[in-house]
């Protein structure tokens, strides 16, 4: 049964993802053309960009800071109808033609929040995905995320050719209304952060947590910001390319957005086939193919020649920056995520709105052909910088979910908690009492009340059945292992007595702290199946 509830909460994200990314892409192109056609200039194009994307920057941490209080899946659901009211109200701005700058005040606004809310969403995996089924969700969502942004101008194109820029907008708000529905139907969260009891956790990732998080993810941030620069120049540059070298006008514009968008799909394709997730070392890789064959449009003349390039761009784009974020949202610890990944869009903004103020700059100065050189040089030269550390990111980010909190990585690693998410083994972790604990100690003794699991992290303890002086040995067990688990979760006395066999360090989780997390987590199927050979065989450990 929870199993079940793991694979639809997995559906509904990556379906979130999905909507909402289509309908923000859609958007971005939307209002660009929008900004074109209401000035015929590509100074406006830029201003467009920027004009939403400045103002969010400073928004999106002043909302986060609010945001970063409340659980995840208020966050998220709430963002969605804020958006799609904001964007219901844009599309009767450009309906009635109103002024310009009230338009791209309200694009400002809608871009805090659904940064926000994306940060939220991509967060929100930890807290109702089991550790186990974390990797293959991240995967899925990025990939989703991905295909939107290969999907999402591919539609906005044709629905501007049919409707117009206004269409786009509304399209946007219905994407953000099923959004809210999809992440409206999670279950499983229990808190704000990482479950309702968080103090001391918030507190460390507070202080040298986070110090280390975003020292070992930098590479990928930088990453992001690159894609994004190179998105905000092409804003600009391909309306150039399409009206002035290829001379076929925006319908040009909208077909080499869609190019890319085949060719990302392609590259989403081959991501979702794969069985394990994709390596932070193919990310130089996807960014060579992004920048790269931007330098082949200097020699395009007709539409037919520029397609090619485009689709190769669309894959570079979307391994590249799908990458950059399913390792985040692996890597990240759960405590962390909603702030590092709303950070990460942030970074994606400042990103698009260089590139997108540095191409009108360029083009106005040097032309066409030294513009694209300057920005896929940059774009190179910044990725090169970080090949290294990106070549390491995986084991880096793995060294430091380990280092966060070493005893979620032992909690981890129990067949008890095979079916918990971030959320419960930090819960847990944090409401565990350390106890050192000498030979020749019961630590449980038969017949007493069930009232706790333990888990012994170094030594060795005896299960005996029986009372002075008749004892009945049992087996030994040694680190790491867990006992008591069958009197929790049966509601019986304890029916066997355990006793140190060497001194012995022992984590304690209260009763009602365990079964809280089993509910949450459900009995994983290694647990069942240990519970029903122990029954069988009468051989009870610690109930």
């Amino acid at each position: 049964m929870k199993n079940n509830i793991h694979e639809r909460n997995s559906t509904r994200l990556v379906a979130s993802t999905a909507i909402s990314g289509i309908g923000t892409w859609s958007y971005n192109v939307g209002i660009a053309v929008y900004a074109f056609n209401e000035t015929h200039s590509s100074t406006w194009v830029a201003l467009a960009t920027v004009g939403r994307y400045m103002p969010a920057l400073f928004l999106t941490q002043v909302f986060v800071r609010y945001a970063d209080r409340l659980p995840r899946k208020l966050v998220s659901v709430q963002g969605d109808v804020i958006c799609a009211v904001l964007m219901l109200v844009l599309t009767v701005i450009a309906a009635f033609h109103l002024s310009i700058i009230l338009a791209i005040a309200i694009a400002a606004l809608s871009s805090s929040v659904s940064r926000v809310q994306s940060g939220a969403t991509q967060a929100l995996a930890g807290d109702v995905i089991p550790e186990r089924s974390l990797a293959r969700t991240a995967t899925a969502m990025s990939s989703a995320e991905s295909v939107a942004t290969a999907l999402g101008p591919a539609i906005a194109s044709i629905v501007i050719a049919l409707s117009g820029p206004i269409a786009v907008f509304a399209l946007n708000g219905l994407s953000f209304t099923l959004s809210a529905v999809l992440i409206s139907g999670l279950v499983g969260e229990s808190g704000s952060q990482i479950g309702p009891s968080s103090t001391k956790v918030r507190a460390a990732a507070n202080d040298n947590a986070t110090r280390e998080v975003y020292r070992t993810v930098r590479p990928l941030l930088v990453i992001r910001g690159v894609c994004a620069f190179l998105y905000g120049c092409d804003v600009v540059v391909l309306a150039v390319v399409a009206t002035e070298k290829l001379s076929q006008g925006t319908t040009a514009y909208g077909w080499l957005l869609a190019s890319a968008g085949v060719g990302g799909l392609a590259v989403a394709w081959l991501i979702n086939k794969r069985s394990e997730p994709a390596r932070s070392g193919s990310i130089p890789f996807g960014v060579a193919l992004y920048a790269g064959p931007l330098l082949l449009f200097i020699f395009a003349s007709n539409l037919v020649a520029a397609i090619p390039i485009q689709v190769v761009r669309g894959m570079g784009c979307v391994l590249a920056s799908g990458v950059v974020i399913s390792v985040l949202q692996r890597s990240v610890p759960s405590a962390l995520a909603g702030k590092v990944l709303t950070n990460g869009h942030s970074i994606a903004m400042i990103g698009t709105s260089l590139g997108a103020i540095a191409a009108p700059i360029l083009l106005g100065l040097f032309g066409l052909p030294t513009t694209l050189t300057v920005v896929t040089i940059a774009a190179l030269a910044a990725t090169a910088v970080v090949t290294p550390k990106l070549m390491v990111a995986d084991r880096a980010a793995a060294q430091l979910i380990e280092s966060v909190d070493p005893r979620v990585s032992l909690l981890r690693s129990l067949d008890l908690f095979e079916s918990a998410s971030r959320s419960t083994l930090h819960q847990l972790a944090e409401n565990l009492v350390e106890s050192q604990v000498a030979t020749g100690v019961d630590i449980i003794v038969e017949g007493d009340r069930a009232d706790a699991l333990h888990i012994i992290v170094d030594g060795s303890v005896d299960i005996s059945h029986g009372q002075h002086p008749n004892r009945i040995h049992v087996r030994d067990l040694s680190a790491p292992v867990y006992v008591g688990e069958i009197g929790l979760l049966h509601s019986v006395p304890r029916t066997a007595t355990v006793t140190t066999a060497t001194a012995c360090t022992i984590w304690t989780i209260p009763a009602a702290v365990f079964l809280e997390g089993i509910m949450n987590a459900g009995v994983s199927n290694a647990l069942s199946d240990g519970i029903s050979l122990r029954m069988k065989s009468s051989q009870f450990v610690g109930n």
